[in-house]
């Protein structure tokens, strides 16, 4: 065996620098051929990750595009995650940022596009998100329920206990109601549509529902950790009187049947 110690985190910076950087990076004892190679597959690698999560949106707008879109992720901001499953989200979320800067403007795409592909990339981190604890650092939206004392009803100090999975969006374009075989770019809508998008414990698939701006009110306030009381004094606050909180209880609960919250924990 060699005395020389590895240098993991030094190998990962060169690793990283010969597939994302330009002009690329090298790694020692690799060669010119190597360095090609390799720096190819992972970035189509990764490029493909992404395309797998977005169907809908490579029909629409068509290779030709989306590669463009994705190469100029990997060179501009690579991802930094280390979970496959996270890969289309990151870019996502740089999209839609790049493209409210103004950066795709020579592109023309449709005002619905970031909508849509951050849609179809947060379906994919909803299957993938653990159903509970998770020893990886990076996982996201991985909530402990070990120490929880989970309850079907619902008191003003308890909290909503979501389910590790949800994830909640908010649209001025229906895109999660477009389907790959009618494909179309929609409609923007004078009213902002709120969906909660989970996946089923112990399922591989997502579910998703709309909710009316009140429950998503309130579901936003339960992931800060804010307990019923609370999320009651901030909606009465926002609303007024008007909040019908029996009604808000039972939505609440027809979620928890659902799966997508699993109860309430003080």
């Amino acid at each position: 065996m060699s005395d020389i110690p590895f240098d993991r985190a030094a190998l990962e910076r060169q690793t990283r620098s010969m597939v994302f950087d330009t002009p690329a990076g090298t790694v020692p004892g690799l060669s010119e051929r190597g360095h090609r190679v390799y720096r190819r597959q992972v970035r189509l690698s990764v490029k493909n990750g992404v395309k797998l999560a977005i169907p809908i949106a490579r029909k629409l707008l068509g290779k030709k595009t989306i590669e463009a879109i994705l190469d100029r992720w990997l060179n501009e901001n690579p991802p930094e995650t280390r979970l496959y499953w996270e890969l289309p989200l990151q870019f996502a979320v740089w999209f839609a940022a790049r493209y409210d800067e103004g950066a795709f403007a020579d592109l023309n795409l449709p005002v619905a596009a970031p909508e849509l592909m951050h849609w179809e990339c947060v379906e994919v981190a909803a299957i993938n998100a653990p159903d509970g604890p998770s020893d990886d650092p990076d996982a996201i939206n991985a909530v402990d329920l070990s120490n929880l004392e989970i309850h079907d009803q619902p008191a003003d100090d308890r909290k909503v206990v979501l389910h590790p999975s949800a994830r909640l969006g908010v649209f001025r374009h229906p895109v999660h109601r477009i389907s790959l075989k009618d494909a179309a770019w929609p409609e923007a809508s004078d009213v902002p549509f709120c969906v909660l998008v989970y996946r089923p414990t112990g399922e591989e698939y997502a579910a998703w529902m709309e909710l009316d701006p009140v429950t998503a009110q309130a579901l936003a306030q339960a992931a800060e950790g804010k307990t019923l009381a609370e999320c009651r004094a901030f909606l009465a606050e926002l609303h007024g009187a008007a909040v019908p909180w029996d009604a808000l209880l039972a939505r609440l609960d027809t979620l928890r049947e659902r799966g997508a919250i699993l109860g309430y924990a003080a």
